[in-house]
């Protein structure tokens, strides 16, 4: 399975247009520091689950503990102007539809982390750049 340093056009050019022009979806593994891209075919929780912890998605539905650490984020990229435009981290199917939740700190790192992956890239930040981190999913 893939894993990843650094945003090159590469790595869009082959994980990029996941359900919307510009979305690039990746993992975040805080708990080791790893960057997974999802394959544009395969849903976030079917990732997470067969790719990542090696269990069934209903493994994963009767205990939501085992993917709280890794935490979702999108990376909107502009075609036109070819610049990373935002970044939206803890938010995808796994925690609408299966109950996974994540700590404030750990999504705090793994936004940062998705930081740090943006910036050793080749794609720089629009101007206008964008980063959000989503609370509603959070541990409470």
């Amino acid at each position: 399975m893939k894993t990843v340093s650094a945003l090159t056009w590469g790595l869009y050019n082959n994980y990029g247009g996941r359900k919307k022009p510009g979305y690039l979806s990746v993992i975040v593994d805080v708990e080791h520091e790893i960057i997974y891209p999802v394959p544009l075919d395969v849903e976030h929780i079917e990732f997470i689950s067969k790719n990542i912890l090696n269990v069934s998605k209903e493994d994963v539905t009767a205990n939501p503990l085992l993917a709280e650490k890794l935490i979702p984020s999108i990376i909107e990229i502009d075609d036109i102007s070819r610049e990373v435009r935002g970044v939206l981290t803890g938010i995808s199917g796994v925690e609408i539809g299966f109950g996974v939740r994540h700590s404030m700190k750990d999504l705090e790192k793994a936004h940062a982390m998705v930081l740090d992956f943006i910036a050793n890239g080749e794609i720089r930040m629009a101007d206008n750049f964008n980063a959000k981190i989503s609370p509603k999913y959070s541990k409470k």
